[in-house]
């Protein structure tokens, strides 16, 4: 099953509103994980035109953030600096709580950069 919107709601404080954060990943070229994730509605038709010119089938994962002129939510370089905003901060943490929720997966630090990594089993994510 391939994932195409990221939906949540988090309150900034218990007297505040629910606050919605939809998120969408792109490009979606079946069970390729070279794809990002985007603020839905930020990634223009001109940027997806980009991001699918810079797609590669043989990469496991890619930059988009230059193209796109927008920040990739979910690009590795990013590991081990802080989130910048709410959407950032949600899919940081829906990623690594989908990769902890499958079978066999592991976090440990990275010994190689800030941060941490995900080892083990992770086809379900």
């Amino acid at each position: 099953m391939t994932a195409e919107v990221l939906m949540s709601f988090c309150r900034d404080g218990a007297a505040s509103e629910a606050q919605e954060s939809k998120l969408e990943f792109y490009p979606l070229k079946g069970f390729s994980p070279n794809g990002g994730l985007w603020t839905a509605g930020k990634l223009a038709k001109a940027a997806k035109s980009k991001v699918d010119a810079r797609f590669d089938l043989e990469q496991d994962r890619q930059n988009y953030s230059e193209v796109a002129g927008l920040p990739d939510l979910c690009d590795p370089d990013t590991a081990g600096t802080e989130p910048e905003g709410q959407d950032a901060v949600l899919a940081r943490a829906h990623l690594a709580a989908a990769f902890l929720n499958c079978y066999g997966t592991k976090i440990m630090r990275n010994q190689d950069k800030p941060g941490w990594q995900a080892e083990g089993n992770m086809s379900e994510a």
